[in-house]
């Protein structure tokens, strides 16, 4: 009887080492997918903002072609613009 309850504490002391085991694991994991996340998070926002910036630079070479555009227009009709 006392072999039984010697090895039934063995267990319960294996298995609480392992439960030890996968809450440490889970914890490393936590925080190894969490500077993942926020390395992740970085390197997509500079992609964001590097086509931010092309898209400006585009809207403002458009605005200058209208600009260059509609003076042309207005020096080949022979108009003053008087701002």
């Amino acid at each position: 009887m006392n072999e039984t309850v010697s090895q039934k504490e063995q267990v319960l002391l294996m298995i609480s080492q392992i439960s030890s085991q996968l809450e440490e694991l889970e914890n490393l994991l936590d925080s190894s997918f969490s500077g993942l996340r926020n390395q992740l998070y970085l390197t997509e926002a500079k992609k964001i903002e590097v086509v931010k910036e092309q898209i400006d630079s585009f809207d403002k070479e458009a605005q200058d072609r209208h600009s260059e555009t509609l003076v042309h227009t207005v020096n080949s009709l022979g108009l003053e613009l008087s701002f």
